[in-house]
């Protein structure tokens, strides 16, 4: 970059912790232009998508950054060649700089076409009928987690060992577990309809909402965990009281030292014991006693490292970055699409086509390389989303990849925020989880859920909205409306 040569014409060796602080500190100003509108506006909505993101990504991109610069010994762990992402760190923060600005230029792209009339009447919804179709997509959704439940197979949440393990039958049904994670926030949306006070849809929620978070814990799944907790604060927020930033600061610290220390240390007790369910109501008072234990007998410097280490090893997005840029193309070639032409790929159900996880596998192959591994036996290796970018198309990747991303994200905020109204935000809030994650994950494994959601969230708002308007207790329009 101009500014790195400069620096280090200007100051010589000395300009490394120059040429990073400055590339932070540009990424700082970027990721902070979303936040800086909002507040503009006078509405400052932690919960907008620009705004999120931005936040995520500086986490990962600019926080981590720093951390190496202060620290690079944190490296260690990651990789056997820790000089080179050290090397490759002030190019890395720059070009994650570039990947923020081709975002921000697609999310300011004006989108014209609104969904007011495509949900014409949801406002109008009654609890009761929202709760019966909550309750229907629930039980869908708990039918198809049975095989996984029944054989143990929830406990594997590596991907390749999944696809090894589990058959394609089960594989196909069990993305429609999902329809469980559609019933519980629509019995969210029940508390915002008409009627929603009344006594049944409160215990229906009040059902639904431990029995996931209790599921989450069962596979041991921090995402799934958060999954759950982002659907229950963005219903909340924009159909009944908004959250603070302060009450969602509180929220990320809880779920960072209490949550990730106990779903961590039960999946290694869980992990270790190969569990089934049929055994789950035999052993898990064992194993909960296990998990109190090992974080009893923690020493407080201890307990803190188990939640500061899992999250702080999630944000290392520049870290690909750099080996990526380092790496590519002496240790691998430019794939040229060989990665993202998957997020259309994967689409095809598994059943059909049982063989694509080892053909996505052959194509992911070289990046252990990137970080000084043979294979990816380790765990917990791969690139961000703006590092697959650079190694499908270099910077040019980056850029339009990003520039995809905002208008991406800017679609969903036009579309489903603006009017705010129940079935909108319904399929906001499962789309928002996805959206925020990406930019740590594989495009194939992100992009992919995100339509397939979208999709069946659009069709069950559609069709709650076509019972509501033949229901005998549908109201007339205007009078009730939404709650914000």
């Amino acid at each position: 970059m101009g500014a790195d040569r400069g620096l280090r014409a200007l100051y010589g060796v000395s300009a490394y912790p120059a040429e990073v602080s400055l590339g932070v500190a540009v990424l700082f100003v970027l990721c902070s232009i979303p936040a800086a509108r909002s507040m503009r506006a006078g509405a400052f909505d932690v919960f907008e998508l620009g705004v999120a993101f931005g936040g995520a990504y500086f986490l990962y991109f600019g926080v981590r950054a720093l951390g190496i610069l202060l620290n690079p010994a944190v490296l260690l762990p990651e990789t056997p060649h820790p000089s080179v992402i050290v090397a490759g760190l002030p190019q890395a923060v720059w070009y994650a700089g570039l990947g923020m600005a081709a975002y921000l230029a697609g999310y300011r792209v004006p989108l014209r076409f609104g969904t007011a009339r495509l949900f014409a009447g949801d406002t109008r919804l009654n609890a009761r009928l929202v709760d019966g179709v909550a309750v229907t997509f629930y039980a869908l959704g708990w039918l198809a987690r049975l095989p996984e439940l029944t054989h143990g197979w929830f406990l594997t949440t590596a991907a390749a060992r999944f696809a090894g393990e589990v058959p394609p039958v089960v594989q196909s049904i069990s993305f429609f577990s999902i329809l469980a994670v559609l019933g519980y926030a629509l019995s969210l949306v029940a508390l915002a309809a008409q009627g929603g006070e009344r006594r049944a849809p409160r215990l229906l929620a009040a059902v639904f909402t431990p029995i996931e978070f209790l599921y989450a814990f069962l596979i041991g799944s921090k995402f799934y965990m958060g999954l759950i907790v982002c659907i229950l604060l963005i219903l909340n927020h924009y159909l009944r009281r908004r959250i603070s930033p302060t009450a969602v600061l509180v929220t990320i610290l809880v779920f960072m030292f209490v949550v990730t220390p106990v779903v961590t240390e039960y999946r290694e007790v869980a992990g270790a014991q190969n569990l089934h369910l049929r055994a789950f109501a035999r052993e898990f008072p064992h194993m909960t006693a296990q998990v109190v234990h090992r974080l009893w007998i923690s020493l407080p410097g201890q307990y803190f490292t188990i939640g500061s280490r899992a999250v702080l090893d999630r944000l290392s997005g520049v870290d690909g970055i750099a080996v990526t840029i380092r790496g590519v193309p002496l240790v691998s070639p430019f794939i040229h699409g060989g990665s993202l032409a998957w997020v259309v790929k994967v689409l095809v159900p598994t059943v059909v086509e049982p063989r694509k996880y080892d053909a996505v596998a052959r194509v992911l192959s070289p990046v252990p390389y990137l970080f000084g591994y043979p294979d990816f036996s380790r765990g917990g290796i791969a690139l961000t989303e703006v590092a697959e970018f650079y190694w499908n198309f270099g910077l040019a990747g980056i850029l339009a990849g990003m520039f995809v991303v905002g208008l991406l994200q800017k679609a969903a905020v036009t579309w489903l925020l603006h009017p705010v109204s129940p079935l909108r935000i319904f399929i906001y809030s499962i789309v928002w989880p996805w959206m925020m994650v990406a930019v740590e994950g594989w495009a194939f494994s992100i992009y992919p859920n995100i339509f397939r959601l979208t999709g069946l969230a659009v069709l069950i708002a559609w069709g709650t909205l076509w019972l509501s308007r033949r229901h005998p207790v549908y109201l007339p329009a205007g009078s009730v409306g939404a709650r914000g």
